[in-house]
């Protein structure tokens, strides 16, 4: 019997070169359907990933929290940002450094998770070609143990600037994170923007309240000033008031 099903073909990894968020191209290697997804299609948040670009100026400090394969890191160094980049996945970590390396840029990336604490955690991924890690318990995916930090942790420890931007997207886990950073969003040397994509469903995985994203941010003395819903997501910009 012959078979008339065909298998889709392997993909080869190549350079695509994206103008849409920067005029003068930026290189990035794909090597899989996901890939292509967040680099050709912008991961579906063109409008998000261009605003959080564009708000950062040369020499200016931009944590990108959940760094993922270094999209807003490489368009953001791109525009002579100083980049601090936060990514526990070591095959995402890696993809980053070589986006990086193809435009001749540098930044600092951290081979952590961003939460409240200091320690260890477990890792869900589907590794560098998956869906993006989550901290909350996932079945079906493969699990790694990663290093636990708190932004308040890190820059008492002398191991981070204060930023000017942060972008944060960490699937779940944006809660523990601003818990985390409380000291940084209340003293003088706060950011004044923060752009963070917001999972409600992921955010109850960890027991946490979705509607502590605010109470964290107000209380802080931050006001938001856009929010667009994109499936169960919300794409929220967070100002100082």
């Amino acid at each position: 019997m012959i078979s008339t099903t065909q298998e889709k073909p392997a993909w080869v990894e190549r350079v695509y070169r994206v103008d849409g968020i920067d005029a003068t191209g930026v290189l990035f290697a794909v090597a899989s359907g996901t890939e292509n997804f967040r680099v050709n299609r912008y991961g579906g948040e063109r409008e998000f990933t261009q605003a959080i670009v564009e708000s950062v100026s040369a020499g200016e400090v931009l944590y990108d929290i959940g760094a993922c394969i270094g999209f807003v890191t490489v368009h953001a160094a791109k525009r002579g940002a100083r980049v601090i980049g936060f990514e526990p996945d070591a095959q995402l970590r890696a993809r980053t450094k070589q986006n990086l390396e193809l435009n001749n840029l540098d930044a600092t990336l951290f081979d952590v998770a961003i939460s409240d604490t200091d320690g260890h955690a477990t890792l869900y991924t589907d590794g560098g070609h998956g869906t993006s890690p989550t901290l909350f318990s996932t079945d079906g995916r493969g699990t790694t143990r990663v290093r636990v930090r708190s932004i308040d942790s890190l820059i008492e420890a002398g191991q981070l600037p204060a930023p000017h931007v942060i972008k944060l997207d960490i699937e779940g886990a944006e809660v523990r994170a601003l818990r985390g950073m409380q000291q940084l969003l209340s003293s003088e040397a706060r950011p004044r923007r923060l752009y963070i994509e917001v999972h409600p469903p992921f955010i109850l995985q960890f027991n946490d309240d979705p509607a502590d994203v605010e109470k964290i941010l107000t209380h802080a003395g931050y006001t938001l000033i856009d929010r667009h819903t994109r499936y169960e997501q919300l794409h929220e910009t967070w100002e100082i008031a």
